[in-house]
């Protein structure tokens, strides 16, 4: 049987923001975005409805953007935006010889840089590198603190989570097909991934007690890409079909959250839209190949690995347009499997739907 966990908590979160930003066109070749930001959030948490603490955070952002034509067929875009974040020091509101936490200063950058070349006859290509940054949400900062059986850890330490990026793109129109290739090549690296609730930042000790601890771990690697074809026929019909690959190495083979093991490497995706007259037909079709998913029980915070199977999703509409105010539709989902298992959770039931639209 598992624990019943005495915790009555609730918080209330809040957050301002007051944004400026403005457009320079500096000559028929330049245009320059720019644009600041003031957020501030505050953090209140009370138990069994006593208020039992508060934090906030302050966050100032200066960006640029620039678009730069250096010829007609050549652009270069690149985007650049400057992060602060302070968090003050604040004291236990639980436990008095705890010290106080840790203030917090980070400063990050963040910035996304495209170019782009319009060959005519032999297509468009794209190259693109960026860095992004997760920053630590307000909870995380928290002093350490007792709620009830949950103890709470300060992690002076904790530090944003960034993800590096590089990518290929390249489309090309197929004129004996009336329609378009797209292939999209990628590769990223995440650093100092945040802890999530069920992976490395909390601990169970049985029978009933709870440590959180906001921390970073580890890095993930991720490459893959995408090719997709799509066109229109002169009998009104519109087609697409894509393929995606994506290969993750995660090098924590001991946790229970492991992206390598919890991400899909294949997906196909396939439809039509199809008019004829006043009635729209259309369909789509997405298969995805078998992944690692958890499961977990929340009486007693233990964790089980599941293994979900390679699945179709099938859905359909059809519609009528009575006349300028008046359309019926029917519509099905999961038309393949009448309880399909996407996740660990709820299996997803097959559903029709019909309805009518009335416009004036």
């Amino acid at each position: 049987m598992g624990s019943v966990f005495p915790i009555d908590f609730g918080y209330d979160l809040e957050t301002t923001v007051a944004q400026l930003s403005d457009t320079i066109s500096i000559n028929n070749q330049n245009d320059l975005r720019l644009g600041v930001e003031y957020r501030y959030s505050s953090l209140s948490g009370a138990e069994a409805g006593t208020k039992v603490g508060n934090e906030y955070d302050m966050l100032a952002a200066g960006s640029a953007v620039w678009d730069y034509r250096i010829l007609p067929k050549l652009t270069l875009t690149n985007a650049f935006r400057m992060d602060s974040l302070l968090v003050p020091s604040v004291k236990s509101p639980s436990l008095a010889e705890a010290p106080a936490s840790a203030a917090r200063h980070y400063i990050e950058p963040s910035f996304n840089s495209r170019i782009r070349y319009d060959a005519g006859d032999l297509g468009t290509f794209g190259l693109n590198a960026a860095r992004g940054i997760q920053l630590p949400a307000l909870f995380d900062f928290a002093p350490t603190t007792m709620l009830g059986p949950v103890a709470v850890i300060n992690n002076p330490s904790l530090a944003p989570s960034t993800t590096i990026n590089v990518g290929l793109n390249y489309s090309h129109s197929i004129k004996p097909l009336n329609g378009t290739l797209s292939v999209a090549l990628f590769a990223q690296r995440t650093s100092d991934m945040l802890g999530t609730p069920f992976a490395s930042n909390y601990s169970f000790t049985p029978p009933a007690s709870l440590t959180m601890f906001p921390k970073n771990y580890n890095r993930v690697d991720d490459a893959g890409g995408e090719i997709r074809l799509e066109g229109k026929t002169d009998f009104n019909l519109h087609w697409d079909l894509s393929y995606a690959m994506a290969a993750v190495r995660d090098p924590d083979k001991s946790s229970m959250i492991n992206f390598q093991r919890q991400t899909p490497v294949n997906t196909v995706i396939g439809g039509f839209e199809y008019m004829l007259g006043p009635v729209e037909f259309s369909a789509h079709a997405r298969w995805q190949s078998h992944y690692q998913d958890i499961a977990a029980d929340f009486s007693t915070f233990q964790l089980r690995n599941v293994k979900i199977k390679d699945f179709v999703t099938l859905n359909a509409r059809v519609g009528w347009k009575i006349d300028k105010h008046f359309a019926l539709s029917l519509s099905g989902q999961q038309l393949g499997d009448s309880r399909l298992r996407e996740t660990s959770g709820l299996r997803i039931d097959r559903r029709i739907i019909a309805g009518l639209t009335a416009g004036f």
